[in-house]
């Protein structure tokens, strides 16, 4: 028996080792592009600054990327977390989008915000000690959550403007 735990134990570990020589593509485009969503949508510097911090790492040409990504299988992982992103929304490039086409996403994505199902739960952290919970983006996700809800339902720019 210790024999098999022995050789599961070496081949696991010459897996860890052998998939570190992997080293999947980095997310390191521009984020202001002709085509990103400053040329679509007027948006104030406050609403900007809140998507390029909590949401342009997975949803953009341009990623932040944390220390650990150069560990794998956690770097494989995000990579792939970071294309599912992007296939959602990538505010890098909005050319494929008719007005009302983006209409309809800024309001899904005003509803996944308000449904807590964005920013990702892997985004929060929680003190073991006293068991309090931060989430970095919560007023962040707040205040998106107020200008996709004004874009989307009464079709003016983000400044509130006709």
């Amino acid at each position: 028996m210790r024999r098999i735990i022995r050789g599961v134990l070496f081949f696991l570990l010459i897996f860890f080792i052998a998939i570190q020589f992997i080293r999947p593509a980095r997310n390191l485009g521009s984020i202001e592009t002709a085509t990103d969503l400053t040329h679509f949508v007027h948006t104030p510097d406050t609403v900007l600054h809140i998507l390029k911090t909590s949401c342009y790492d997975c949803h953009s040409n341009h990623t932040e990327y944390p220390w650990y990504v150069n560990i794998n299988p956690v770097g494989l992982w995000l990579r792939n977390h970071i294309n599912d992103g992007k296939d959602a929304i990538n505010f890098s490039d909005l050319s494929g989008f008719t007005k009302k086409k983006l209409d309809h996403r800024f309001g899904d994505i005003a509803e996944t915000v308000e449904k807590k199902e964005m920013p990702l739960s892997e985004r929060e952290f929680v003190c073991e000690k006293c068991n309090l919970k931060m989430c970095r983006d919560h007023n962040a996700a707040t205040s998106l959550e107020k200008l996709l809800s004004t874009v989307s339902s009464t079709g003016i720019d983000a400044c509130g403007q006709d």
